[in-house]
């Protein structure tokens, strides 16, 4: 079987994977909603009950309890538009392409040190 062949294969599992763990998350939160406690289901979760204020009304960014950066902000600040639950799934979505940029420039990293790159070390 052929790198490439293996390569379509990892992603394709990849791919399912992630939709599967995206609607796992999105039904996490929509059942975090429907407690009356409250609270959040992790970290992103808890971001997106906190960055609104910061980004769509007024709340200074006084101390270093907000554990968001305000680079983070920018950066998450689109998906804030979405409802909780959305945001969760298409956040874990992005995952995956981010890991596979993140990959491809190790492997243009390898190309550029003149170094060969066998098919199993990539794989």
């Amino acid at each position: 079987m052929s790198f490439q062949r293996h390569t379509i294969g990892i992603l394709v599992v990849a791919g399912v994977v992630t939709i599967g763990v995206a609607i796992q998350q999105r039904h996490r939160v929509v059942l975090k909603l429907q407690d009356p406690l409250g609270g959040h289901i992790n970290d992103f979760d808890r971001w997106m009950i906190m960055i609104p204020q910061f980004v769509h009304d007024r709340a200074d960014y006084v101390d270093d309890l907000f554990p968001m950066p305000p680079i983070g902000l920018l950066a998450l600040a689109p998906l804030t538009w979405l409802s909780r639950p959305n945001a969760q799934f298409v956040w874990v979505c992005l995952k995956l392409p981010l890991a596979c940029v993140a990959f491809a420039m190790c492997l243009n990293l390898v190309a550029r040190v003149g170094a060969r790159l066998t098919s199993t070390a990539a794989l």
